[in-house]
């Protein structure tokens, strides 16, 4: 598919061929149709499929759901929303009151550093260290737990890992009360 030309046009052609395929005696059944449909949007609609895959049991996939979104997809870009509503998440929002009152810059006077100096971040901090990290240099913990029960105890093994050093299964088996 082209996507500068009408989605609904395109999408009607490809029916079509899917019908003549059904009608000339090949068994597709309707999640397999709208899986063959979904290979021919347009890579620009990529968000959009993959939320599709992420969400939908690929045996209920409806041929109908598929178009329906594609042409709200659709409508959206042309509506000019850009690439589309999912892509809102990467635009930066100001949560601001504006310029400041008391400096002029981009941010809320309440969030002034010039007016309350206490709200600066220290010097030093935890500069450069990302996500999922506390400001001691340990990775955070991470622990997938397994749980099951045989009537009379539970056991839980998982993966911990605290120090970046390697990770480690614990066990741990509790009586049931």
């Amino acid at each position: 598919m082209d996507e500068n030309k009408p989605m609904q046009d395109q999408i009607s052609k490809i029916q079509t061929v899917l019908k003549d395929i059904v009608n000339g005696g090949i068994t597709l059944d309707e999640p397999t149709q709208a899986l063959l449909l979904m290979s021919k949007i347009p890579d620009s609609y990529s968000t959009m499929v993959s939320a599709i895959m992420a969400t939908t049991v690929l045996k209920d996939l409806k041929i109908e759901t598929l178009v329906s979104k594609v042409l709200s997809e659709e409508s959206l870009r042309r509506s000019g929303m850009g690439q589309s509503a999912s892509k809102t998440s990467q635009v930066k929002v100001h949560n601001g009151n504006g310029p400041c009152s008391h400096c002029g810059k981009k941010h809320g006077s309440d969030q002034c550093w010039s007016k309350y100096p206490h709200l600066r971040p220290k010097k030093g901090g935890d500069k450069g260290k990302g996500k999922g990290k506390g400001g001691n240099g340990k990775k955070a913990n991470t622990v997938v737990v397994h749980t099951t029960t045989d009537g009379t105890k539970v056991t839980q093994s998982g993966l911990s890992s605290s120090n970046g050093q390697g990770a480690s299964v614990v066990e741990v088996e509790e009586l049931v009360l």
